[in-house]
């Protein structure tokens, strides 16, 4: 029944709960993303609620901020519609640092190579066959990179293209470190209702950015994207089989306290916190 919930829905929730709750609500984009933060809340104090999805948790929070609703604030992924939004709002709206909350876990010194630690044999790492952890971790930000990038263009240009769940598998090639452009670019248009650019313009706009020297790969990457092809590298580099959705469990479950803690978009909630006088974290320092 998710898929029918609005924002009118959620604000009018939060509503009701204030009638028996009173605790900081952290309003946040999906239900995994509460899997990430409850473990760390002190929840006397907060609790947090999935708003299944951007545009639905924006709205409930235009309804509320008029009327008597506590302390309610937004965490919302840095993505291309959240950029949009970083210019026109500030507190109570939160963005990750990143792409989406699993860019900013994937960013975090250590956390996967400990992930890979464990999930491959020791004997395959000191021995050398495969990937390096170190370079794992720029194979998979490097093959990330070109998709992130036609989300930019897609979104920068209007071109209104389906990049949800893209089977890279058929376009990535690990042996090379390459991606094959132009099936990503036909993949993707397929994939469309009605894509407003061609392939041909697609490819060209997609060449161009691709050639031009940009500020950060690690910015223009999708967390779902690296995940699938995180997966990817397990199967053919070390023989792992594991799927995408669950290496996005597993580098969440990689996330202890000092971990959280050094997430921007947590340091910021904290601050808040202190402002108006709610303790967040039960593990603050």
């Amino acid at each position: 029944m998710n898929e029918y919930l609005t924002g009118d829905d959620l604000a009018a929730a939060i509503i009701l709960l204030r009638d028996s709750d009173e605790r900081a609500i952290l309003l946040m984009e999906g239900a995994s993303d509460c899997g990430l933060f409850d473990p760390h809340l002190e929840a006397t104090e907060a609790l947090t609620l999935p708003g299944h999805g951007k545009v639905n948790v924006v709205r409930a929070m235009e309804i509320l901020k008029n009327l008597n609703s506590g302390l309610v604030v937004a965490v919302l992924d840095a993505d291309w519609a959240g950029a949009d939004l970083q210019g026109v709002v500030g507190p109570p709206f939160f963005f990750t640092q990143l792409y989406d909350i699993d860019m900013d876990l994937f960013a975090l010194p250590g956390v996967v190579e400990r992930v890979m630690s464990n999930l491959c044999s020791g004997k395959v790492i000191v021995q050398g066959q495969g990937t390096s952890l170190s370079e794992a971790k720029r194979t998979v930000i490097r093959l990330a990179f070109v998709p992130g990038v036609l989300r930019y263009l897609s979104h920068r240009e209007g071109y209104e293209l389906a990049l949800r769940d893209l089977p890279l598998g058929a376009v990535v090639d690990m042996q090379s470190v390459d991606v094959d452009i132009e099936k990503l670019v036909n993949i993707a248009r397929a994939k469309s209702r009605s894509p407003v650019a061609g392939a041909e313009r697609l490819l060209i706009d997609l060449h161009e950015c691709l050639s031009t020297p940009l500020y950060d790969e690690i910015r223009y990457c999708s967390g779902h994207d690296v995940c699938a092809i995180w997966a990817l590298l397990f199967r053919e580099e070390y023989g792992i089989t594991i799927g995408s959705a669950q290496l996005e469990r597993i580098l969440r479950s990689a996330i202890g306290c000092y971990e959280f803690q050094q997430l921007t978009v947590v340091r910021q909630l904290g601050e808040w916190g202190q402002r108006v006088g709610v303790k967040l974290w039960d593990c603050a320092a």
